[in-house]
């Protein structure tokens, strides 16, 4: 397993291969986690098949079977289904069309036909190893995750006649038990019509429209202090829905901006309606401990398994922040420059010529740096290189001995939480500001030692982390802390993919309200308090805000040369 990467890309020609056999389409290809109709991507948004991320990098087997059955089953779509049918009948409430494709992916899974028995062992394979990750990364912990997941199972099953795991059906029996008299029927009409396409995608809107009716009551019923339905919903849309449209076949997305009215009306006065329930927080503090224990033992057998020289590279930044500096000098040299002060050595004692001087130019590491990394919803699906970036980062950085810190945005609520709630019952006063709890994320800080800061890093695999972001108040808060320290030089390097977004603050004030604050926010930390600001686009093009910035290549898999496009940023 010296080179998992190439290994990788081994398991994808093949399954694509044998992918152009079973659906006869020869222009099939794939490029970085989705598949491709020629220049067209194929948009198949359910929950088990949505990419071709290799989901645990640490068990290849595993994951080799789980990818070719990602990739099996799409190459059954594209033979027994039609997706103009199928798109034409697709509702538009967000958990409906969930529930609506992922039934369509059974339908298919279904049917394989028997001659095919390998590709029936990699699809079912694929959605156990899917319902295992599912569960492990906390998506059964609430009501609504529960729910959906034990609907998914029930539907399953159903279609496939294949049985619920032991581990999963005694996660889901008590649910499963109160939920079946309501989907009987629906449950027995999906199976009965699985070979109609049509037919069945009617009897599956009926059966989406049916759950949803569930998780509004759900929803109505929820007492909790905190809106954890819509934050359920909002992770499992992250996980399993792409809306056709959102990925473009671009080379390098650039980030769309413009100008806000409400701010230019408050005389780019930024307004916080409420920051009572703001919170900073410690990177280990988000996960259970034995959950945040697992997540960092899989990171750790990712890191080691590729190998990442980060000596060389902590070597290297040390090279790129280093600045001269004289430290003293050597005496009574006979080359260099003329000391005044023996000079009188010349008449008194005219053989010696020891009058000269040398400084000792040494380095200096007069440098602090934060890394501030968006975990915004957008940002999930970058998750797992994230982890494998900062990881490295945090060791390299460690290595070189430069004080840093690694900072995370996010907010504690998805639409708003309690400060919108707050705002609702006020009357909805007009031009509010910002609306939500932002959530600021110590990964690690200025006096931490970085080997005891890894284990934080790991959080960042789980999905239901990553909510909105509120970009300008991130950069604000990193700027102040990194302003603290004693360092000449001050730099601040902000890992995103793309503009800031908050639900609740876009609706009450304006589209480019928050885009707006960061681009002020930007500006007077670095001409005002003399912090160098750079961007990091995961993807994306960052120049509509960062005046410094790069765009990484997010399908690169070589961790060594994305850390070195990033220490090269602090050349002077």
């Amino acid at each position: 397993m010296a080179n998992v990467s190439s290994q990788q890309k081994k398991i994808l020609d093949i399954g694509v291969s044998v992918a152009r056999a079973i659906s006869g389409e020869l222009n099939l290809n794939y490029r970085g986690e989705r598949l491709y109709k020629g220049n067209r991507p194929c948009y198949y948004q359910s929950a088990h098949t949505n990419d071709l991320t290799f989901v645990s990098r640490h068990e290849l087997k595993n994951s080799k079977l789980s990818m070719q059955g990602k990739i099996d089953s799409s190459a059954l779509r594209l033979l027994l289904s039609d997706a103009d049918l199928h798109y034409s009948l697709r509702p538009q409430n967000e958990i409906e069309r969930l529930l609506y494709d992922f039934c369509e992916q059974v339908r298919i899974e279904s049917q394989v036909p028997p001659y095919l028995k390998g590709v029936t062992t990699n699809i079912q394979f694929n959605f156990a190893y899917w319902s295992d990750q599912y569960h492990q990364n906390g998506f059964t912990e609430s009501r609504i995750g529960m729910l959906l997941f034990t609907l998914m199972q029930v539907i399953h099953t159903r279609l496939t006649g294949v049985p619920v795991s032991e581990p999963i059906a005694e996660t889901i029996e008590s649910t499963r038990a109160g939920i079946v008299p309501t989907f009987g029927h629906c449950l027995k009409r999906l199976k009965q019509h699985r070979a109609d396409q049509e037919q069945f995608a009617h009897c599956a809107n009926e059966f989406a429209a049916l759950a949803q009716k569930l998780i509004i009551q759900e929803q109505e019923s929820d007492n909790s202090p905190t809106p954890t339905v819509e934050e359920d919903i909002k992770i499992l849309a992250q996980l399993a829905l792409i809306v056709d449209g959102d990925i473009q076949d671009e080379d390098v997305d650039s980030d769309i901006t413009g100008s806000s009215k409400v701010f230019e009306l408050s005389g780019a006065n930024y307004q916080v309606f409420n920051s009572e329930f703001d919170q900073v927080i410690a990177a280990d503090k988000l996960v259970r401990r034995a959950l945040l224990l697992e997540l960092r033992q899989k990171l750790t057998d990712d890191i080691m398994a590729r190998q990442v020289n980060t000596r060389r590279l902590a070597a290297m930044l040390t090279r790129f922040v280093a600045t001269p500096q004289r430290n003293r000098r050597q005496d009574h040299l006979e080359e260099g420059i003329v000391n005044a002060t023996t000079i009188t050595k010349l008449i008194t004692s005219p053989l010696d010529r020891t009058v000269f001087y040398q400084p000792d130019i040494g380095a200096s590491h007069q440098c602090a740096i934060t890394f501030l990394m968006d975990c915004s919803g957008s940002m999930q699906k970058h998750s797992h290189k994230l982890s494998l970036l900062m990881d490295t980062i945090l060791k390299s950085v460690g290595l070189a001995d430069i004080p840093f810190e690694i900072i995370g945005f996010t907010t504690n609520n998805w639409n708003g939480g309690k400060v919108y709630r707050q705002w609702l019952k006020q009357g909805q006063p007009k031009h509010p500001g910002r609306l939500n709890e932002v959530r600021h994320i110590v990964f690690k800080d200025f006096d931490t030692h970085w080997r005891r800061s890894r284990l934080g890093i790991a959080s960042l695999r789980k999905a239901d982390v990553f909510k909105e972001g509120i970009d300008g108040e991130a950069v604000q808060f990193a700027s102040q802390r990194l302003q603290q320290h004693t360092a000449q030089r001050k730099v601040l390097i902000v890992f995103s993919d793309g503009c800031p977004m908050d639900t609740a603050t876009s609706t009450a004030n304006d589209q480019f309200y928050l885009d707006n604050h960061l681009k002020q926010v930007i500006e007077r930390e670095s001409i005002k308090n003399g912090i160098e600001i750079h961007g990091v686009g995961m993807g994306v093009d960052l120049s509509p805000y960062y005046r410094n910035n790069i765009t990484l290549d997010v399908q690169e898999s070589c961790l060594f040369g994305l850390c070195r496009n990033i220490f090269e940023m602090l050349k002077r």
